[in-house]
């Protein structure tokens, strides 16, 4: 006894179907941006660290700084469907 899929089926096999790739320009892309929010990272770090007023706020007020930044990711999260393409950008 064979199985059949029937031709509706997700599973069904066509000759024609062809996995799709993605562009080198898109994910050149998004490495470049990557690489820049890694600069943006490593050079708000090198401020922090060399500033000691900014390094005692740091230390001082840690868990405000946690829980701003998970309110910040929360925020996006809610949003995110209602930002226009430069806002998001901006993010």
């Amino acid at each position: 006894m064979s199985w059949n899929p029937s031709p509706t089926s997700p599973l069904r096999s066509d000759a024609s179907a062809r996995p799709t790739t993605v562009p080198a320009a898109l994910l050149t892309q998004a490495f470049i941006w990557m690489f820049a929010g890694l600069l943006l990272t490593a050079g708000v770090a090198a401020v922090v660290q060399t500033s000691s007023g900014l390094l005692e706020f740091t230390k001082s007020n840690f868990m405000l700084l946690i829980i701003g930044q998970l309110v910040v990711v929360f925020a996006i999260n809610l949003g995110i469907n209602r930002l226009g393409a430069t806002a998001a950008l901006g993010l």
